[in-house]
């Protein structure tokens, strides 16, 4: 006979506490309703639309040739010579960084590297800090049992933290994570804002230094640096404060810089030693990259003027969207409708307010949360925005995440035509 089911946990402690992606729910929610029949504008996505913004013609081909050529076998853990070598140049070519190939690893995509960098420098209950609304660092520092010191940004400064709200948290505290430019806001650091962060790293790390203390890393996802806007350079530690070379760990990958989320390369680099015991444990889990996409993204890595066509045409059109969005908001604005966003900075996300907290739809419905108003954008709007909730903001409430790469030119102006008879139509 069977045991019966009691209510007794199934799972250890890590992972009841983690739950699953909120932000995926969502979009899970969005496509039933679109395969439904429901013509939806679907901004929650932050992939790509693989018509307009497919991966490189050259890329591509080196993908094929290399399983061709039956490059089909494991791959060295820490990536091939070749790639980590390619990684090295293509960041001093456009950052002017000196790293070398003991400087990078590589795996498939960059959420194993950030897992296996988690894991590797923070010990259970040490802190890492990090700004919410954030993307996955909540769920990196319960898998390793750290301390959260997650802080919650502000319009004011464009959703990125500040050097005073970082202090206080300093010493308990083995990572700090930043992104630029951030998902989910879109916005980037400026070298006022990211300086005075850098300076308090290297002071901590000295002082850890004269006791013997492991050092704080500063972390700076920036997979999404090519597509810096016009108005807003690309800035970052190393760039302000090259003394901080030992402490800090670059995140990055082919996944948004050139249209290709699915090929799974990404990397990381940083201090050769701390490098290699992260590639350890991504050895450890077979985290690895396929090899034959490894080939290909190490000779498309050394082409810059393949990648500077491929990049002026895919900005063009980014850039192009997300204007369309902002005009039409401050148009929406201007007639009194409850929406503004910040203006776009990098990446392909956009920070939209609806502050409509308080309002009424037409059949009676009180908007009273940011869930109830992130449905009547949905069901009454045809449009569909992440809230940033769903990256452990609740504060935030009226405040939503916009991709403008997952969707079509048309669907963008279908969606923001159809929120804008959803607004008028609030009491």
């Amino acid at each position: 006979m069977y045991p019966t089911l009691t209510s007794a946990p199934i799972v250890n402690d890590t992972m009841s506490s983690l739950g699953g992606s909120h932000i995926l729910r969502v979009a899970y929610e969005v496509q039933a309703l679109i395969a439904s029949g429901v013509r939806i504008a679907n901004f929650t996505i932050g992939d790509f639309d693989t018509s307009t913004f497919r991966i490189p013609a050259e890329l591509e081909q080196g993908i094929i040739e290399a399983y061709h050529n039956g490059m089909t076998n494991y791959p060295q853990a820490m990536g091939i010579p070749d790639l980590r070598q390619s990684v090295a140049d293509y960041y001093a070519h456009y950052l002017g960084l000196d790293y070398r190939a003991e400087n990078v690893i590589v795996s498939s995509g960059i959420r194993p590297t950030l897992y296996a960098l988690f894991m590797t420098v923070v010990n259970e209950g040490e802190g890492v800090i990090y700004g919410i609304p954030s993307w996955n660092t909540r769920a990196y520092a319960v898998l390793s049992k750290a301390k959260h010191f997650a802080i919650p940004t502000r319009a004011e400064n464009n959703f990125l933290l500040t050097a005073e709200e970082i202090e206080p948290y300093l010493a308990e505290s083995a990572v700090i994570a930043l992104c630029s430019p951030s998902n989910p806001t879109g916005t980037m650091f400026t070298a006022e804002q990211l300086l005075p962060i850098c300076e308090l790293v290297l002071a901590e790390n000295k002082r850890r230094a004269e006791v013997g203390q492991k050092p704080l890393y500063l972390l700076f996802d920036m997979v999404y640096w090519q597509y810096a806007t016009p108005n807003r350079p690309h800035v970052h530690p190393l760039a302000l404060l090259p003394e901080l070379k030992p402490y800090v760990i670059y995140a990055d990958g082919m996944s948004k810089s050139f249209g290709a989320t699915g090929i799974r390369v990404g990397w990381a680099v940083g201090p050769a030693q701390t490098m290699g015991h992260i590639s350890d444990l991504i050895g450890f889990i077979g985290a690895w990259a396929p090899k034959p996409e490894q080939y290909a993204c190490a000779q498309y890595l050394h082409r810059f003027d393949a990648q500077a066509e491929y990049l002026a045409h895919a900005r063009k059109i980014a850039f192009r969207r997300m204007e369309t969005v902002e005009n039409t908001i401050a148009d929406m604005q201007k007639e009194g409708l409850g929406i503004r966003c910040i203006e776009p900075q990098g990446g392909f996300f956009m920070s939209i307010e609806v502050p409509v907290l308080g309002a009424k739809t037409t059949d009676g419905t009180l908007l009273n949360d940011y869930e109830s108003i992130r449905k009547f954008i949905l069901h009454e709007g045809k449009t569909a925005f992440g809230p940033f909730a769903a990256f452990d903001n609740p504060e935030s409430e009226t405040w939503f995440r916009a991709s403008v790469s997952s969707l079509s030119d048309d669907d963008i102006e279908y969606g923001l035509s159809e929120l804008r008879k959803a607004l008028k139509s609030l009491s």
